[in-house]
């Protein structure tokens, strides 16, 4: 009798193991907590707009165009009205005294006009009045009556080169040497004419 084949049993192959997705931890942060310590937001200040009333003392040097100018900075800078009214005041301050510095100075001036007419041998002592005579009668001579005026008014008839100069005319005139050129037009001759030529 055959012996009957033993067959071995079928193992199967195992599958290979599932690795599952590496999944990184989901970080929850906690909620956040005030406390005393917890700055509370600042909303950002806007101040309101000054209204400025800037006032100028009477007779003042500051014209609107620099008050404008002033109420301008103010704004940028946020300043108060009485801090824009000491900046007016100050500069009108300090064109004042610059104003009264110059009307000194040209006064001083104007005297040392006067001392070196009267130390000039023409004018000394008794020549004075005389001669500054002549110089008036040559002056009112030529000049139109607004012309003496602006000299009066600015103390300009004083300078020593104006009153020589009328002063030489006015003994040309009174000594009947006065050459006159021919006109050059119709109509009275300038006084730069008259004392210093045509320009022709």
């Amino acid at each position: 009798m055959t012996e009957p084949v033993v067959v071995p049993p079928v193992v199967p192959t195992p599958e290979p193991p599932v690795v599952p997705p590496v999944v990184p931890p989901v970080v929850v942060a906690p909620p956040a907590v005030e406390t005393i310590l917890t700055p509370a937001p600042v909303a950002p200040v806007v101040p309101p707009e000054v209204k400025l009333e800037l006032k100028l003392p009477e007779n003042s040097l500051l014209d609107q165009a620099r008050v404008d100018q002033i109420k301008t900075f103010a704004k940028e800078k946020n300043l108060t009205n009485d801090q824009a009214q000491m900046i007016v005041d100050r500069e009108n301050e300090a064109m004042g005294s610059y104003k009264t510095a110059q009307e000194k100075a040209f006064s001083d001036e104007k005297s040392k006009w006067i001392d070196e007419i009267k130390s000039d041998p023409e004018f000394l002592g008794e020549k004075f009045n005389q001669s500054t005579e002549l110089a008036h009668r040559a002056a009112k001579h030529y000049l139109t009556p607004a012309d003496l005026k602006i000299l009066n008014d600015t103390g300009l008839g004083n300078h020593p080169i104006l009153v020589r100069a009328f002063h030489k005319i006015g003994k040309d005139m009174g000594e009947d040497k006065l050459i006159l050129a021919p006109p050059v037009g119709p109509g009275k001759k300038s006084a730069a004419e008259v004392l210093y030529g045509s320009k022709e």
